[in-house]
């Protein structure tokens, strides 16, 4: 008889569980209530989903942040090495507004 989701998280030690969700970037304020709810089968899963969902918008914003974060870096090493007096990630570091 194969498994329910439920059932293998009843059946899968609850600290692989933790660990594979901390490894999808679950807090553990997350994982405290998924937990909870991994143990109550008959509960509707929209609770699981507006947690989930939640966690994926922050990821988004991560991304969206980090690739922000590559851009600035990728036009201060324009730079074209000749002194530091004119070195463009010098100068950005030291002025926020020139990025």
């Amino acid at each position: 008889m194969p498994l329910t989701a439920v059932g293998a998280v009843r059946k899968a030690p609850r600290l692989n569980f933790i660990r594979h969700a901390r490894e999808l970037g679950f807090e553990v304020e997350a994982i405290r209530p998924l937990l909870g709810l991994a143990g109550d089968p008959d509960r509707c899963c929209g609770e699981v989903h507006d947690i989930t969902n939640s966690h994926l918008e922050e990821v988004k914003d991560k991304i969206a942040r980090l690739t922000a974060l590559r851009d600035e870096l990728e036009t201060m090493v324009t730079c074209d090495h000749r002194r530091v007096s004119e070195c463009r990630i010098i100068e950005v570091l030291a002025d926020h507004g020139k990025c």
